[in-house]
């Protein structure tokens, strides 16, 4: 699908001390919402823990898009305190947005606005996601769902008939200068115009559809042409993935795959393609065949995201076996992610980034990142670019140039010169998953620089 026209929406600003009251009927229609208290309180509690612990909670409001007089907050975590048991935060919600209103009888009640998925972590990154505790503290089913590899947006109903558009934490805004194609939030906003109008949908229709419904969709902006990431997207898969539906209440609770994939198709979002297992040894031996394999359905990937719900844990004495910080019964999610070759793609294009800004000398480069001997074959071919000519990387810290770089210096490690230089390192490929995985990625070589030149 080509890229929207670069037209953004009215930019969002952060919210200053002049404070448009809503229209009547606005205010009338917020007064009769049933607010859940347990929602309004978790507000409450994070307003009380910013003050008390700036450090750990951030808020910042802004002005609604589509009606200047709505006030929206979002909140942010200490990403590092997610890993605390017990959890400091009252919620583990990562994007969260709220506005303050007035009940009928003159209370200010908090509305939660646009819920993202609590907070998940890779195998093995926290006690409670190895195997052994996922077993004991998770059931089936587990839906796996290919981790695509862009930015989140979340699209939630400001009112019956408007939505908002916004990343993680933010409405976003244009540069001061008003240069460039716009935020993320609105960049996202615009290709949500194109998918409804291919559907035959209104903006007006979706609003009223998750308004009724209290959801918010969760899709992953995948466009190459706006921020390149590691894997590259094809026309037909470029756009606004749809992987979530979730209720905008204190608990995490996400819809099932099935229903989200028809919400995708309704609305004309992409649809992320996923499968279902009943065990987590079956989980365990799929997706290590996958990294073996390197693709999925002829696909190269990052990941899974497994979704799940949280049982009761047994015990061992008066302990739980690797507890999680999940109540009992919430949707629960962790992912499996592929270090080869996606590790290593990301390694080259840090790696880039840090010799663009520190001078193109290899003791630039962390002693961590050359571990791999195909990353230091890559990080000598980047060197001599840059000082060959580093007018060609202007655009590469935008997000710009990332998967033509790595082609190139893929198309030079397979020439003569490129096999001399590694066989001088030890850097030949004799990984099964690192070859299949790159030659799944080439695959999409032809298809992502068509996309690269569309208009």
């Amino acid at each position: 699908m080509s890229a929207p026209p670069r037209t953004p929406s009215p930019t969002p600003v952060v919210a200053g001390s002049d404070k448009p009251e809503p229209s009547e009927e606005l205010q009338r229609l917020f007064a009769t919402l049933s607010i859940d208290d347990e929602d309004s309180q978790l507000i409450d509690a994070l307003k009380a823990l910013s003050k008390k612990s700036p450090k750990l909670v951030k808020s910042t409001e802004y002005v609604a898009p589509a009606d200047p007089s709505i006030r929206l907050r979002s909140w942010k975590m200490n990403e590092f305190k997610y890993y605390d048991i017990p959890s400091p935060f009252p919620t583990l919600a990562r994007g969260l947005f709220t506005q303050e209103v007035k009940t009928a009888s003159g209370q200010t009640k908090n509305r939660i606005v646009a819920r993202g998925y609590d907070k998940f972590f890779n195998i093995g990154e926290v006690p409670w996601t190895t195997w052994g505790s996922l077993e004991s503290h998770t059931a089936a089913p587990y839906t796996l769902t290919l981790k695509s590899n862009g930015c989140i947006i979340f699209i939630a109903a400001l009112t019956p008939t408007k939505l908002v558009v916004t990343s993680k934490h933010s409405l976003g805004g244009l540069k001061e200068n008003g240069a460039g194609p716009g935020s993320h939030a609105q960049v996202g906003e615009q290709w949500l115009r194109k998918h409804l109008a291919a559907a035959g949908k209104t903006e007006e229709q979706l609003a009223k559809t998750l308004w009724e419904k209290q959801w918010t969709a969760v899709a992953e902006l995948c466009d190459d042409s706006f921020e390149e990431h590691v894997l590259p997207y094809p026309p037909e898969k470029t756009g606004l993935h749809l992987h979530g539906l979730n209720a905008c209440t204190k608990r995490f609770h996400t819809q099932e795959q099935a229903l989200v994939d028809a919400f995708a198709r309704e609305w004309g979002f992409i649809v992320t393609p996923s499968t279902v297992l009943n065990t987590i040894p079956e989980v365990k031996e799929f997706t290590e065949r996958i990294g073996r394999e390197g693709s999925w359905n002829g696909e190269a990937l990052e990941g899974f995201v497994v979704r799940t719900h949280v049982t009761e844990p047994p015990t061992k004495g008066d302990k739980p076996v690797s507890a999680s910080p999940y109540p009992v019964g919430s949707s629960f999610f962790f992912k499996v992610k592929f270090d080869e070759p996606y590790m290593m793609y990301r390694d080259w294009r840090e790696v880039t980034k840090t010799l663009l800004s520190k001078g193109p000398a290899e003791s630039n480069v962390p002693k961590s990142k050359l571990r791999r001997p195909e990353t230091k074959a890559y990080v000598r071919w980047i060197i001599s670019e840059i000082k060959r000519d580093k007018d060609q990387f202007a655009d590469f810290t935008k997000g710009k140039g990332i998967i033509a770089t790595r082609e190139r210096f893929l198309t030079w490690q397979a020439s003569e010169e490129g096999r001399e230089a590694a066989d001088g390192i030890g850097a030949a490929q004799d990984s099964d998953a690192r070859t299949a995985a790159a030659q799944a990625i080439s695959g999409l070589r032809t298809r992502s620089y068509q996309m690269q030149a569309r208009p």
